[in-house]
């Protein structure tokens, strides 16, 4: 994966240790992120993203895959995190 160059100056790179299968996890997005990318470390496991805590609506990155959401104003909200296994990492870049 290559770091194209674009309107975004910095970035943060975060991982979120993610030890029980089906148990939430929760990454708060750092100030100023106008754009983020995440995916599991490991590519047989299935990532869901929610809103809100304990949410019943999600998205589901399947394996081996990224989710990245771009162009909007992320400051300060809470992306909350799950996988199909035990675990896992889930690997985070934010670009301010």
């Amino acid at each position: 994966m290559g770091f194209k160059q674009g309107t975004h100056e910095t970035f943060e790179v975060s991982n979120v240790a993610m030890a029980t299968k089906d148990t939430e996890y929760d990454y708060v997005i750092p100030n100023g992120t106008e754009r983020i990318t995440i995916k599991l470390r490991d590519p047989a496991s299935v990532l869901r993203l929610y809103s809100e805590t304990g949410g019943s609506d999600y998205i589901t990155v399947p394996q081996s895959s990224s989710y990245t959401i771009d162009g909007v104003k992320l400051s300060g909200k809470t992306l909350y995190l799950q996988s199909d296994n035990d675990t896992q990492v889930a690997e985070i870049i934010a670009y301010q």
